[in-house]
Protein backbone atom coordinates (compact mmCIF):
# COMPACT_ATOMS: atom_id res chain seq x y z
CA UNK A 1 0.00 0.00 0.00
CA UNK A 2 1.09 3.71 -0.79
CA UNK A 3 0.19 6.24 1.16
CA UNK A 4 0.57 9.96 -0.56
CA UNK A 5 0.51 13.37 0.91
CA UNK A 6 1.37 16.71 0.30
CA UNK A 7 2.41 19.02 2.87
CA UNK A 8 1.36 22.68 3.18
CA UNK A 9 4.07 25.22 3.26
CA UNK A 10 2.82 26.28 7.06
CA UNK A 11 3.97 22.77 8.07
CA UNK A 12 7.06 22.35 6.35
CA UNK A 13 9.61 23.15 8.85
CA UNK A 14 7.73 21.14 11.09
CA UNK A 15 6.82 17.77 8.81
CA UNK A 16 11.40 18.43 8.65
CA UNK A 17 11.75 18.73 12.36
CA UNK A 18 12.79 22.58 12.26
CA UNK A 19 10.28 23.97 14.47
CA UNK A 20 9.16 22.56 18.05
CA UNK A 21 5.74 21.59 17.46
CA UNK A 22 6.34 18.29 19.50
CA UNK A 23 2.69 17.16 19.49
CA UNK A 24 2.47 17.78 15.71
CA UNK A 25 5.99 16.14 14.79
CA UNK A 26 4.54 13.43 16.52
CA UNK A 27 1.82 13.22 14.14
CA UNK A 28 3.98 13.21 10.95
CA UNK A 29 6.50 10.97 13.08
CA UNK A 30 3.77 8.19 13.13
CA UNK A 31 2.85 8.86 9.45
CA UNK A 32 6.29 8.43 8.28
CA UNK A 33 7.22 5.50 10.25
CA UNK A 34 4.50 3.32 9.32
CA UNK A 35 4.70 0.50 7.53
CA UNK A 36 3.15 1.25 4.73
CA UNK A 37 5.36 2.88 1.69
CA UNK A 38 4.94 6.45 2.72
CA UNK A 39 5.42 9.64 0.40
CA UNK A 40 5.26 13.01 -0.93
CA UNK A 41 3.96 14.84 -3.72
CA UNK A 42 5.03 18.28 -4.36
CA UNK A 43 5.35 20.77 -7.41
CA UNK A 44 3.57 23.51 -9.27
CA UNK A 45 4.82 26.97 -9.68
CA UNK A 46 2.85 28.41 -6.70
CA UNK A 47 4.25 25.78 -4.10
CA UNK A 48 7.76 26.26 -5.17
CA UNK A 49 7.16 29.84 -4.84
CA UNK A 50 5.98 29.66 -1.50
CA UNK A 51 8.90 27.20 -0.37
CA UNK A 52 11.53 29.73 -1.66
CA UNK A 53 9.92 32.79 -0.08
CA UNK A 54 9.34 36.26 -1.14
CA UNK A 55 12.69 37.81 -3.06
CA UNK A 56 14.56 34.27 -3.54
CA UNK A 57 15.70 34.27 -7.22
CA UNK A 58 13.93 30.76 -9.06
CA UNK A 59 17.48 29.50 -9.23
CA UNK A 60 18.31 29.25 -5.50
CA UNK A 61 17.58 26.31 -3.85
CA UNK A 62 15.77 26.70 -0.28
CA UNK A 63 17.34 24.08 2.20
CA UNK A 64 13.76 22.61 2.10
CA UNK A 65 13.95 22.14 -1.55
CA UNK A 66 17.26 20.35 -0.70
CA UNK A 67 15.76 17.89 1.57
CA UNK A 68 12.81 17.34 -1.10
CA UNK A 69 15.47 16.57 -3.93
CA UNK A 70 16.77 14.19 -1.35
CA UNK A 71 14.09 12.71 -0.93
CA UNK A 72 12.74 12.29 -4.02
CA UNK A 73 16.46 10.25 -4.86
CA UNK A 74 15.33 8.26 -2.02
CA UNK A 75 11.83 7.40 -3.36
CA UNK A 76 10.22 9.05 -0.97
CA UNK A 77 8.87 12.23 -2.58
CA UNK A 78 7.72 12.89 -6.22
CA UNK A 79 7.74 16.01 -8.22
CA UNK A 80 5.00 16.51 -10.53
CA UNK A 81 4.85 18.23 -13.91
CA UNK A 82 4.87 21.79 -12.88
CA UNK A 83 2.73 22.54 -16.13
CA UNK A 84 -0.04 19.98 -15.43
CA UNK A 85 -0.33 21.09 -11.51
CA UNK A 86 -0.60 25.12 -12.86
CA UNK A 87 -3.56 24.26 -15.54
CA UNK A 88 -5.38 22.23 -12.43
CA UNK A 89 -4.67 24.90 -10.15
CA UNK A 90 -6.23 27.44 -12.46
CA UNK A 91 -9.26 24.76 -13.30
CA UNK A 92 -9.78 24.56 -9.73
CA UNK A 93 -9.88 28.40 -9.06
CA UNK A 94 -12.26 28.90 -11.85
CA UNK A 95 -14.40 26.42 -9.92
CA UNK A 96 -14.43 27.58 -6.69
CA UNK A 97 -16.91 29.90 -5.45
CA UNK A 98 -14.43 32.64 -3.14
CA UNK A 99 -11.99 34.39 -4.07
CA UNK A 100 -9.95 33.57 -1.14
CA UNK A 101 -8.86 30.36 -1.69
CA UNK A 102 -5.08 30.84 -1.69
CA UNK A 103 -4.48 27.54 -1.60
CA UNK A 104 -5.78 25.86 -5.13
CA UNK A 105 -2.36 24.53 -5.73
CA UNK A 106 -2.60 22.37 -3.01
CA UNK A 107 -5.82 20.62 -4.31
CA UNK A 108 -4.05 20.41 -7.50
CA UNK A 109 -1.13 18.87 -6.30
CA UNK A 110 -3.72 16.29 -3.99
CA UNK A 111 -5.52 15.38 -6.98
CA UNK A 112 -2.61 15.00 -9.22
CA UNK A 113 -0.93 13.05 -6.86
CA UNK A 114 -4.41 10.66 -5.85
CA UNK A 115 -2.97 11.69 -2.27
CA UNK A 116 -4.64 10.49 1.41
CA UNK A 117 -3.30 13.40 3.21
CA UNK A 118 -2.99 16.96 3.17
CA UNK A 119 -0.94 17.91 5.94
CA UNK A 120 -2.13 21.66 6.88
CA UNK A 121 -2.64 23.95 9.60
CA UNK A 122 -4.31 26.53 7.47
CA UNK A 123 -7.71 26.06 9.63
CA UNK A 124 -8.99 29.11 6.98
CA UNK A 125 -8.12 26.79 4.02
CA UNK A 126 -9.57 23.49 5.18
CA UNK A 127 -13.01 24.44 4.32
CA UNK A 128 -12.01 24.58 0.84
CA UNK A 129 -9.71 21.60 1.15
CA UNK A 130 -13.39 19.69 1.71
CA UNK A 131 -14.98 21.08 -0.68
CA UNK A 132 -15.93 18.30 -3.06
CA UNK A 133 -16.85 20.85 -5.98
CA UNK A 134 -13.20 21.38 -6.10
CA UNK A 135 -12.55 18.01 -6.53
CA UNK A 136 -13.28 15.48 -9.47
CA UNK A 137 -15.92 12.85 -9.69
CA UNK A 138 -15.40 9.96 -7.65
CA UNK A 139 -12.23 11.24 -6.05
CA UNK A 140 -11.66 10.46 -2.35
CA UNK A 141 -11.25 13.85 -0.48
CA UNK A 142 -7.25 13.61 1.28
CA UNK A 143 -7.92 13.38 4.97
CA UNK A 144 -6.66 17.07 6.43
CA UNK A 145 -3.77 16.20 8.92
CA UNK A 146 -3.69 19.64 11.56
CA UNK A 147 -2.42 18.51 14.58
CA UNK A 148 -2.20 15.77 16.65
CA UNK A 149 -5.34 14.53 18.16
CA UNK A 150 -6.46 11.06 18.81
CA UNK A 151 -9.31 11.65 16.51
CA UNK A 152 -7.48 12.65 13.47
CA UNK A 153 -4.91 10.18 14.22
CA UNK A 154 -7.74 7.31 13.95
CA UNK A 155 -9.27 8.31 11.11
CA UNK A 156 -5.63 8.70 9.37
CA UNK A 157 -4.93 5.19 10.29
CA UNK A 158 -8.94 4.07 9.26
CA UNK A 159 -8.24 6.06 5.54
CA UNK A 160 -4.72 4.13 5.65
CA UNK A 161 -6.45 0.78 5.99
CA UNK A 162 -9.52 1.33 3.84
CA UNK A 163 -7.26 2.99 0.85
Amino acid sequence: MRISAVVDINTVSIFFGNADDSPFRLAFEKVRNAKEKFYIVYGGETYFQELRGKGIPRNKQSPVMTVLTNLRNMGKAVQLDESKVNRKEKSIIAKAKSKDLDDAHIIAIAVLGNCQLIFSKDKRAHDFFKDRNLYPKGFRIPLIYSKYTRKEHTNVRKRIRTS
